[in-house]
């Protein structure tokens, strides 16, 4: 079961100017502000997902960015190290 979202799905604004959902950034945004902005985007992201995880009695959840990954590394039976 996949469900995609927009931003008008999550988005929550905050106190902020770049935390508010009308926000632009143009090529006058400070980088600051435009870091800022993905940070509280992501958060509010997050928040929203692991709630409604929550509402669909998930058990657990792996919450990874698009830059990151998780790589199994599978026990050698013939290895005489320890896990």
């Amino acid at each position: 079961n996949v469900t995609v979202w927009t931003d008008d799905d999550y988005w929550v604004d905050g106190a902020k100017d770049h935390e508010q959902r009308n926000f632009r950034i143009t090529n006058e945004t400070l980088p600051a502000y435009a870091q800022d902005r993905l940070v509280y985007r992501q958060k509010i992201f997050y928040h929203g997902c692991l709630k409604q995880l929550k509402t669909e009695n998930r058990t657990w959840t792996a919450v990874v960015d698009a830059d990151e990954y998780i790589a199994f590394n599978y026990l050698d039976e013939s290895s005489s190290e320890g896990p």
